[in-house]
């Protein structure tokens, strides 16, 4: 939405034509954000009218009196740039901060990068992926913002712009007021938020993204626990009431093996929960990375970047929240990363058989859960879920082995590894 200058569409850029001393701006229309980067690529034409020029971002504009803006600017009596933070809170202005740019690496007559990124009250400015800036206005915590496009004193070409909804925390200057705590007490110690009580039941740490397409991530550290049972992980999702919630997590039971448990309860209930067997030498003493990736209702989980389930889950909250959470352990979570997603991703499905037997040692077919159906002469192998080894196999003749699952309209592909014996063929294929 142009506020002024004149802007354009030239060979496939945005471009502000209106050489004037009067800030030029266009408003990048969006829902407000609290939490997000914007990314501009800036090309700032040659300026020999003015002593200067600059062209950059409005990053976050709440009301005229509530807005952190950057500047990349050329000076004709300077041979350097400059990039320039400037900006009003609470109808006070800021302190400018102003940092020179090397000559030989930063030409205005060239493209270069200009990162925003607002992770609650943080700002962190970076030009060409090196940060420049970081400053922090604790008033702007979660109050969401609009973001501009400007020049000051010149015409400039725009490319490359995106806005996404993106937040990382590593607790090292953040408050946990910016986690909003259900339950048990959540402290900063040493850069990590920890909960520190030992307290049975669901203690959350949550934080508000009102999306449903997204991956979140963080690292847990289990403290020490006297119930091996006791579980910690991630909140994968939250409704705004906190009726339906989809935790991931592991426990500390060593012997004879840790779990990796999804649970999804509604209104106080668990009406899914799903166990895979965490592999041997699972070291309780690191730091170990759980990550989600939601679509909608599906939701994909990786511990240490190794996927181990994938699942549609039936949850109903529209505004929903993601964070941390232990039952009836301490623990340390550091590095949180939460990314918005526009792209679908992959669904991995539950093609090693891992983790739909972990109650049976007898080899009966799973009874619940993500079931395969068997028909013909294909079997499962059951045994030793922790080897690997489980798999389907045909032994002769002709065999099926086939899901259902509710997939949204899309295109998809089914990719599985298969090993033939004595010349018999086999065949994948998804209706």
């Amino acid at each position: 939405k142009e506020l002024s200058g004149k802007w354009q569409i030239k060979e496939q850029q945005a471009y502000q034509s209106l050489l004037t001393e009067d800030i030029s701006e266009v408003v990048l229309v969006s829902y407000p954000l609290s939490d997000y980067i914007l990314e501009v690529n800036i090309n700032m034409e040659e300026n020999n009218e003015y002593e200067y020029g600059c062209a950059g971002v409005i990053g976050w504009f709440s009301d005229d009196s509530n807005y952190i803006a950057v500047s990349l600017c050329s000076f004709s009596s300077e041979e350097n740039m400059k990039v320039i933070l400037w900006g009003s809170i609470d109808n006070q202005p800021i302190h400018t901060i102003n940092t020179s740019l090397p000559s030989s690496l930063y030409n205005p007559l060239v493209y270069h990068q200009l990162l925003f990124t607002k992770s609650a009250a943080t700002f962190n400015i970076s030009v060409d992926s090196v940060e420049m800036i970081s400053q922090t206005y604790p008033s702007t915590w979660q109050v969401p913002g609009y973001t501009s496009l400007f020049t000051d004193h010149t015409t400039a070409y725009f490319d490359g712009v995106a806005l996404t909804h993106y937040f990382e925390d590593n607790f090292e200057t953040s408050g946990t007021l910016w986690w909003l705590s259900q339950g048990g007490s959540w402290q900063i110690i040493e850069g990590e938020l920890n909960q520190v009580s030992d307290d049975s039941g669901w203690l959350l740490a949550l934080r508000n993204i009102s999306n449903i397409n997204y991956e979140f991530q963080a690292d847990v550290l289990v403290g020490d626990v006297d119930d091996f049972q006791a579980t910690v992980g991630i909140v994968a999702a939250c409704s705004s009431d906190s009726s339906d919630v989809v935790l991931a997590g592991f426990n500390k039971n060593i012997w004879p093996f840790s779990l990796f448990t999804v649970t999804h309860i509604q209104n106080n209930q668990i009406i899914y929960q799903n166990s895979t067997i965490l592999p041997r030498g699972f070291l309780f003493t690191s730091s170990h990375n759980i990550r989600t990736i939601r679509n909608g209702q599906a939701f994909s989980f990786f511990v240490d970047n190794k996927p181990f389930f994938s699942s549609f889950l039936n949850f109903q909250g529209e505004s929903s929240y993601i964070g941390l959470f232990t039952n009836g352990a301490r623990a340390s979570f550091d590095d949180t990363i939460f990314k918005a997603t526009t792209i679908q991703q992959n669904l991995i499905l539950n093609g090693g058989f891992e983790d739909e037997q972990i109650d049976s040692n007898t080899g009966d077919l799973p009874t619940s859960g993500n079931v395969w159906e068997f028909q013909g002469n294909a079997s499962f192998t059951a045994c030793c879920p922790h080897s690997g080894i489980r798999k389907v196999t045909v032994p002769f003749g002709e065999g099926l082995v086939s899901e259902s699952l509710s997939l949204e309209a899309g295109d998809y592909s089914l990719q599985a590894f298969a090993q033939n014996g004595d010349g018999e063929k086999c065949y994948c294929s998804l209706t």
